[in-house]
């Protein structure tokens, strides 16, 4: 049901207007990582035995193309090194600007941290990579689904949540487990935006039937940060 849902989505983006390229916006990025542990343990998938240049290889191209005024379609597609560069959909949505919100549907980020929606991207963190205790570990990167992006103005300051449901599914290359379906994900993500500081909060939950070690059959994701 995913995949026809996100097959969807491209097939109606590339119907649109089709003949009209200017407006469409095509843009990438890419960075490429070297690294060794230096101890026998190791960390975040390298080894003290040699050199890896694939851990934090990655290569992406996006396309935003805009079906009208209010209407938009963007697809990511990314190759990682990890995974021999075998290119993968990260995204594909549509989105509709509201009166006072926008609407998306498709498969999209999981907003569960500070960095989740651009977690491909290296230029848009201010470090060399997002932290290993935390992005490695929670291994749900997106959902296909729907989400609200609602601001509201405080004073001189802006408040936006998001509020988000749909499926999900961790790839069998990301789990030892193998391949697991996430149903029931929803949740609620919200950004305070004072200044020049970002306060975020966000709360996600999802039900999987498949049972193991280690893998909770209901998950819920609490955090906090600024």
């Amino acid at each position: 049901m995913k995949k026809t849902l996100v097959a969807t989505l491209v097939a109606l983006a590339c119907s649109a207007n089709a003949a009209s390229l200017d407006d469409l916006r095509i843009s990438g990025f890419g960075s490429v990582g070297i690294g060794k542990a230096n101890n026998d343990a190791g960390y975040a998938e390298y080894t003290s035995e040699r050199i890896d240049t694939k851990q934090d290889t990655i290569a992406g191209i996006q396309f935003d193309f805009d079906i009208n005024d209010k209407a938009k379609f963007t697809t990511q597609l990314v190759a990682n090194g990890r995974y021999n560069f075998e290119p993968s959909i990260e995204v594909a949505y549509l989105s509709y600007q509201f009166d006072g919100f926008t609407a998306r549907a498709g498969k999209m980020r999981t907003p569960l941290f500070m960095y989740s929606d651009y977690l491909d991207v290296g230029y848009a963190y201010p470090m060399i990579r997002p932290s290993q205790e935390v992005y490695e570990h929670i291994i749900i990167n997106s959902y296909t689904g729907a989400d609200l992006l609602i601001p509201f103005s405080i004073g001189e300051t802006t408040l936006q949540i998001q509020p988000f449901a749909g499926v999900s599914q961790v790839e069998e290359r990301d789990s030892t487990w193998g391949e697991v379906d996430l149903n029931n994900t929803f949740g609620l993500t919200a950004h305070w935006y004072v200044d020049d500081f970002t306060f975020r909060g966000s709360y996600v939950q999802a039900k999987t039937n498949y049972t193991a070690p280690g893998l909770l059959a209901l998950l819920k994701i609490t955090q906090i940060s600024f």
